[in-house]
């Protein structure tokens, strides 16, 4: 009962705040990418910037009646990836190009409209282990609310149920995965919900990776928001007064938040490292094959280059032995002939 093989798999999150960067290939790329390989990346359509997302947060809210000042670390947009099972890739991957690209655009679009929000990126990427794509929504649905009140675990199942249904029309034979939760009322050990094969894990890991990484810039640029904050707040603590009490208490709540942060902080960092030396871990497991294959292949060609020399001799004997046997025919008759003189 392991993972379903053919199935397609798409998630959102918040986006973090290196999350265009990697859609775009903007920066310094993560050793994972191939940057042989960025060339055939396709972007369907260009992310929005942080600021062209303000734009449009401000046209929703102006539409709906909505006055008061948007948090300068407003969550404003979500970042969903759709990834593939083992197998799913294999039939996914068989599609042309122009039918890859419409079932990702249909797949993103029909989510976007699920959650009565906009499309506002899809980028495709073929430069890492799997090819895989990834998507932004505007972080604000149609009638004002925020996505974060829409996006509870029935709605994430239900982006899982579209995902497995969208894909299944345009490659028949893409299904949906199981939930863990069902999979372990089916019986199944919590140990193998988790366990990968390293197929599955060298196909997902570099997603999960750049995933972690946006995770920790953000919550990075939240401890040193609050650090600032706190800063100024002990500061004004510093005088005296009514102002300094108020700055007292803002400063207590701001000590807490950056304690909070800093554990997110150490988590994440802690996450993120597993996963790299995992997918070191793979890496070099992968290269060592490679140069397993490498010198097999040397060997096979050895053995091949035997195999034409004995080949090559084993004809010069054959030819040896019919020049022989000609000799031997000739002299046999002329023995003949001379025994009947």
């Amino acid at each position: 009962m392991a993972a379903n093989p053919k199935a397609v798999s798409a998630r959102l999150e918040p986006s973090g705040a290196g999350q265009r960067a990697h859609d775009m290939r903007l920066g310094p790329l993560a050793e994972y990418v191939d940057q042989k390989r960025s060339h055939l990346n396709r972007v369907l359509i260009e992310p929005l910037t942080n600021n062209q997302l303000r734009d449009e947060w401000d046209r929703v809210r102006r539409a709906v009646g909505k006055k008061d000042k948007l948090r300068s670390n407003q969550n404003l947009s979500y970042a969903g990836i759709v990834t593939f099972g083992t197998e799913a890739q294999t039939i996914f991957g068989a599609l042309t190009i122009e039918q890859q690209d419409a079932a990702f655009l249909d797949l993103a679009q029909r989510i976007a409209a699920k959650l009565d929000t906009a499309l506002t990126g899809l980028v495709i990427h073929l430069d890492e282990s799997a090819l895989h794509a990834h998507f932004q929504i505007r972080g604000i649905a149609d009638d004002g609310s925020m996505l974060s009140q829409r996006l509870k675990r029935a709605a994430l199942r239900e982006v899982q149920d579209l995902a497995a249904e969208v894909m299944a029309e345009h490659a028949p034979g893409i299904e949906r995965g199981k939930a863990i939760k069902t999979r372990l009322d089916e019986g199944e050990d919590y140990a193998e919900t988790v366990r990968r094969s390293v197929q599955q894990l060298h196909a997902d890991l570099p997603a999960e990776i750049a995933a972690k990484e946006a995770e920790l810039a953000e919550v990075q640029a939240k401890l040193q928001t609050n650090l600032d904050r706190l800063a100024k707040a002990q500061e004004e603590a510093a005088t005296e007064g009514q102002k300094a009490e108020k700055a007292r208490k803002r400063a207590s709540t701001y000590e807490g938040r950056v304690q909070k942060a800093q554990g997110e902080l150490d988590g994440i960092a802690g996450e993120l490292a597993r996963l790299r030396d995992v997918h070191a871990g793979i890496r070099a497991e992968n290269q060592k094959l490679t140069e397993t294959g490498r010198e097999l292949d040397q060997v096979n060609g050895r053995k091949t280059a035997e195999g034409h020399s004995l080949d090559e001799a084993l004809a010069q004997k054959k030819t040896n032995i019919e020049t022989l046997r000609a000799r031997k025919a000739a002299l046999q008759a002329r023995l003949r002939t001379l025994n009947a003189a």
